[in-house]
């Protein structure tokens, strides 16, 4: 897994990016897929 992180200094909001390769087992053996997502998140 990879990713990134922006944390704004003056406000408790950080938003992040990250992504991931991961090989299916069963359904198609050896297959790989990538996999990402974003977000935000509020510090308390």
């Amino acid at each position: 897994m990879i990713g990134l992180e922006y944390t704004f200094s003056k406000v408790p909001i950080s938003l992040f990016l990250d992504g991931t390769l991961f090989m299916e087992i069963f359904d198609d053996p050896f297959l790989f897929r990538p996999q990402a997502g974003t977000g935000a998140r509020f510090r308390f």
